[in-house]
């Protein structure tokens, strides 16, 4: 009898692990050299506000978890690698999107990256292009941060 419990228990122990182990999601480490060449755009940006644009399903998770969209609004201050649209003193779009936990059961982990962008700081940008005057992370929507990096200035180091 102890020796089909200790089974039963590992077996269940297994199938809640594989279970589990479902919602992982791998990531790439992306180089700066993929960034650059992958990317449409690289930017350096000041965050002037980000604001949310609606609910909707996360574009590359599946199954496709609820999702809200956010747009976020960039002045181009420089420009690394030029694009049609992203001139210095330009204003662009970074379409974005954050996993909606209110309507997703909290044992969900491991769904990728979120951006939480702070106004009047400024980001290194790596982005494509998505449709007129709107960008996206080259590194998809999952892992976004992989193409954000914030910049701190010399007196904040």
């Amino acid at each position: 009898m102890v020796k089909n419990v200790k089974t039963i228990s590992a077996l269940a122990s297994g199938i809640v692990l594989m279970s589990s182990l479902t919602y992982a999601q791998a990531r790439h480490i992306w180089t700066f050299e993929e960034l650059t060449s992958k990317a449409d755009c690289v930017l350096i940006g000041e965050v002037i506000d980000t604001q949310e644009k609606g609910r909707a399903s996360h574009p590359e998770l599946t199954p496709a978890y609820p999702s809200v969209e956010f747009d976020t609004t960039f002045t181009v201050q420089t420009v690394l690698k030029p694009c049609e649209g992203a001139a210095v003193g330009s204003t662009i779009h970074l379409k974005h999107y954050a996993l909606d936990f209110a309507q997703i059961a909290q044992d969900v982990t491991s769904l990728g990256s979120l951006l939480n962008f702070s106004p009047r700081n400024t980001y290194l940008l790596f982005f494509r292009r998505s449709t007129a005057g709107v960008f996206e992370p080259v590194s998809g929507h999952t892992w976004p941060t992989m193409s954000v990096y914030p910049l701190v200035s010399p007196s904040e180091r």
